[in-house]
């Protein structure tokens, strides 16, 4: 029996690529994305990453928040995300990892949206691609 095709949903997000370039961005990522303009491409990169990695928190909980993201603009998902990480803060004192140094939550689409945010006012091209791949009885997100 020939292997059945994938069943494949995909679709460049277009509208949230377009609305990249010129979406306003909260004024602590605006002071990174300056702080980092005149270095070469390769620090850039390192210096979003580990922008991320301190400041971003993967939101464990993202289905309390999910609908709210549901059709807004980059600069509505920011605060949603941004409210989500003082949340997360309060319901977890004592744990270091959600210090005060989060500033957002989200979870990767929130994060592709982020990067993709600073990486367009660098103008380094990038797009935003979602769907996923269904082969059998296997799903593979892209």
């Amino acid at each position: 029996m020939p292997p059945k095709e994938p069943l494949t949903d995909y679709a460049p997000d277009a509208e949230a690529s377009d609305e990249l370039r010129d979406a306003p961005l909260p004024p602590d990522i605006e002071m990174f994305i300056e702080s980092i303009h005149g270095k070469k491409l390769p620090g850039q990169l390192r210096s979003i990453q580990e922008f991320m990695n301190t400041f971003f928190l993967y939101d464990q909980d993202n289905k309390r928040v999910a609908t709210l993201k549901r059709g807004k603009t980059i600069r509505e998902r920011f605060s949603i995300m941004r409210q989500r990480a003082v949340e997360i803060r309060k319901e977890n004192p004592d744990n270091p990892r959600f210090a005060e140094m989060a500033r957002y939550a989200g979870v990767c689409s929130d994060y592709t949206l982020c990067v993709s945010a600073m990486l367009s006012k660098l103008n380094i091209p990038s797009e935003i691609d979602l769907g996923f791949i269904v082969n059998d009885k296997i799903v593979t997100t892209i």
